[in-house]
């Protein structure tokens, strides 16, 4: 599916201090997307296009340290370095592949001395691909329970399928859903009830939090009720609180200064572990 993005900008500069350095680089990314749109014209979607579109930007305007192809939601994006790096949200789109409930492999569990496992496949144009794992440690006696409640889930649509970069998307559905429903009942079969659920918050579970958490800190909101409501606003709390966890335990690593996304800088933290609990 070819879906045409607009323009954004994400970072910082200190181009609002120089005005002329502001016009080369605005000429710049006007020319960015003015020569993406010619591949998008073609129906070409491939990340080589977007990565050539980037080399040509940057050997005609001289303002540009570098210019490096990112995936972005849906389109392949363009992190830019005039001074601090920045990102422009670009019109070449990333290989999106639709899948349902139907091309999901029913997962089964494993259990070692040690550690309990539970694998999540699609089928994918004849691939059996991996987007997902869920782990719990055990004890040395893989047939008794758990020593204390763990489940520590880690998904990841974005995989490589032939030799090429692509984003599954379930129609009418939910990994994270699917996932979790599917481990614990797995769980619950083999060991009893599993009151509470583990994870550290990346990529893009650790960026909603972070813009949720930004927003609420603006509005002199203290740390912990910013970061409890933070975590209910994005979809990694709001998943597990449709199953009934609901007691969310977080803890916060070092923070920084960042710069989000339609909120300016704000201190956030750099990294999230949370247990929920029902």
């Amino acid at each position: 599916m070819l879906k045409k993005a607009g323009a954004a900008i994400f970072g910082k500069s200190d181009e609002k201090d120089d005005p002329e350095k502001s016009i080369k680089i605005k000429a710049g990314l006007a020319q960015l997307h003015q020569e993406a749109a010619t591949f998008v014209q073609k129906r070409s979607i491939a990340k080589a296009d977007a990565e050539n579109v980037a080399k040509s930007v940057k050997s005609k305007n001289p303002v540009f340290v570098s210019i490096t192809v990112t995936p972005g939601e849906e389109t392949w994006d363009y992190t830019y370095v005039a001074s601090p790096p920045k990102t422009e949200k670009g019109e070449i789109p990333r290989r999106l592949v639709k899948i349902t409930i139907a091309d999901l492999v029913p997962p089964v569990d494993s259990v070692k001395p040690g550690s309990w496992d539970v694998s999540f496949h699609a089928n994918v144009g004849g691939v059996k691909a991996l987007w997902g794992m869920v782990h719990a440690k055990l004890g040395s006696d893989p047939s008794l329970p758990p020593p204390k409640p763990d489940h520590s889930m880690y998904l990841n649509n974005e995989l490589i399928l032939n030799g090429e970069p692509v984003k599954l998307r379930l129609e009418n559905g939910s990994f994270t859903e699917y996932a979790l429903k599917e481990s614990i009942s797995l769980f619950e079969k083999r060991y009893g009830e599993l009151k509470e659920l583990h994870g550290t918050l990346i990529l893009k579970n650790l960026a909603n939090f972070q813009r949720e958490f930004s927003i609420r800190r603006k509005q002199e909101m203290d740390n912990e009720p910013a970061a409890q409501q933070a975590i209910r606003a994005i979809p990694f709390g709001a998943e597990r609180i449709k199953l009934g966890y609901t007691t969310f335990e977080i803890k916060r690593g070092a923070e920084k200064i960042m710069n989000i996304e339609g909120i300016g800088n704000s201190y956030v933290p750099t990294s999230v572990n949370v247990i929920v609990k029902k």
